[in-house]
């Protein structure tokens, strides 16, 4: 099947995104931009602060 890969294209740190387990995106090189986010064609990125 394929697989939509557009966070990983628009994120401008170069994180590879679909490498971290569901629900678990940690990294130290994210800025919190949120471009992953909003370009998600299907809402897939949910970010919880707090």
């Amino acid at each position: 099947p394929d697989v939509c890969n557009t966070c990983e294209v628009v994120c401008p740190m170069n994180i590879r995104i679909r490498r971290y387990p569901y629900q678990h995106m940690h990294s130290s090189e994210c800025i919190l931009c949120l471009e992953c986010m909003s370009h998600c064609p299907n809402d897939a990125i949910v970010f919880a602060f707090g």
